[in-house]
């Protein structure tokens, strides 16, 4: 594959078939990501293709400030939700009204989740608690950055983080697989 200034530079003069390398090389790479986020294949799906309409739309504002995989990452998690939010599917945000003080959990436990364990049991958790923990621990995003994509305030992405975490020690608990490796 050429090198991807390369092709953005043709991307920005219109060369379809530039667009289509672009495509190629970034979208087996984005639709895990915004399969995370959407939690369905079709959604995935829409908000991969919303999010290269978008690509091209702003190429031109990309500066090469920073690293394209990184803005391009960026656009995909904000098709995502904008793709969510669109669906019958609503989350409503947790006001902020206390600390959780989290149970201690032993490393081991972490590194005994394979990814489709760490999916399945992301799946069980309340909506907004996944996109923060998500945003927050697997995507990277401070939580100003959540709080302006979710529309919610800092301090509510931090505790829905808290909360998410909470959560997970207790979704943990009820699987038998996990509980031996839970210290309380």
């Amino acid at each position: 594959m050429k090198n991807i200034d390369e092709i953005i530079k043709r991307c920005l003069k219109g060369d379809r078939k530039s667009q289509t390398q672009l495509v190629a090389h970034f979208g087996p790479k984005l639709l895990p990501l915004c399969k995370r986020y959407t939690k369905d294949a079709h959604l995935a799906q829409d908000a991969l293709q919303d999010t290269f309409i978008n690509v091209f739309r702003y190429l031109a504002n990309f500066k090469g400030k920073g690293v394209f995989d990184a803005w391009i990452r960026r656009i995909a998690v904000n098709c995502s939700l904008n793709v969510i939010k669109k669906s019958t599917f609503h989350y409503h945000s947790i006001s902020d009204n206390g600390e959780y003080i989290l149970p201690s959990v032993d490393a081991e436990i972490y590194e005994s989740l394979d990814y489709e364990d760490l999916l399945e049991i992301l799946q069980e958790l309340p909506p907004i608690y996944y996109m923060v923990f998500n945003m927050y621990v697997i995507e990277g995003f401070d939580h100003k950055e959540i709080g302006e994509m979710l529309n919610i305030g800092e301090s509510t992405s931090r505790s829905n983080l808290s909360r998410a975490r909470k959560k997970l020690v207790d979704i943990l608990k009820k699987k038998p697989h996990f509980s031996k490796n839970l210290a309380v």
